[in-house]
């Protein structure tokens, strides 16, 4: 086994410490290409079952409650509690500007801003989901197979009985 000294401490360190550097790129052009074809996977499941992201009742009051709070709270405002509005009522408290998914409810319709921000949703927890997994040594491929799989939580999900 080579070794070499560590730039500026005069102690010899193991040559696999450089290769792991050099597999950064390697790491990150897998991470690219596995997120970008789940996010694709989603988008297309989801123009094949239309109707599945935001649906139900919690989902259409979650569509609801978003719209009135673009409607009606500040650009950028830090919250959009408002002092007229009373106890209990059903807006956001916090600024939706600052959550990504629910941008494409300002640029789309909500049919396919449902969609666009369930694709979105699914990017942020995929790459959460790989961080996490690379933070427990768990290797590149697995971790990414790990990723891929959140699919699962936020797929288009068809009852079999209906």
């Amino acid at each position: 086994m080579q070794e070499a000294y560590a730039y500026g401490y005069g102690e010899l360190v193991p040559r696999a410490a450089e290769s792991k550097r050099s597999a950064m790129p390697f790491q990150i052009a897998v991470v690219t290409f596995a997120i970008l074809a789940l996010v694709t996977a989603e988008l297309m499941l989801a123009s094949a079952v239309p109707g599945t992201n935001f649906d139900g009742g919690d989902g259409k009051f979650a569509q609801a409650t978003i719209l009135t709070a673009y409607k009606f709270g500040g650009f950028f405002h830090f919250n959009n509690i408002n002092p007229l509005e009373g106890l209990g009522s059903q807006l956001l408290p916090i600024n939706v500007w600052i959550n990504p998914t629910y941008w494409p409810f300002t640029i789309f319709d909500q049919a396919q801003a449902s969609d666009a921000g369930a694709a979105i949703a699914l990017g942020f927890f995929a790459v959460a989901c790989y961080v996490m997994a690379r933070c427990f040594d768990v290797p590149i491929v697995p971790s990414a197979i790990a990723a891929q799989l959140s699919i699962v939580l936020f797929g288009p999900f068809i009852p079999s009985f209906l």
